[in-house]
């Protein structure tokens, strides 16, 4: 069971929106990433808790795919609320970068 959470969790990020950039974090160290090069997102919920795929072109110095777990109100309980704002910020943020 340990070694399926450390594969499962080795993906999660922790990302910051700041003004035009993500900071993404894997808590050891952190870069920057326009906000612009978000190309896509993909929401998971078929797992607990649910997450959402960041998808980036050109790929951060983390990946094209970056994993996080929007806020939760407690370890097993899933805010479907603040899920769906983050997500909706997201696909805004992918929605304008199409529009350029």
């Amino acid at each position: 069971m340990c070694v399926f959470w450390v594969i499962w969790s080795r993906p999660i990020e922790r990302v910051i929106v700041e003004g035009d950039y993500f900071v993404i974090s894997n808590y050891f160290t952190s870069r920057r990433a326009p906000v612009t090069n978000l190309a896509g997102i993909t929401e998971n919920f078929s797992i607990r808790p649910p997450t959402i795929t960041l998808h980036f072109e050109p790929p951060t110095p983390f990946g094209k795919r970056v994993r996080i777990i929007p806020p939760a109100q407690g370890l097993f309980i899933f805010d479907r609320k603040g899920f769906d704002e983050v997500a909706a910020f997201l696909r805004s943020v992918v929605n304008d970068r199409e529009r350029l």
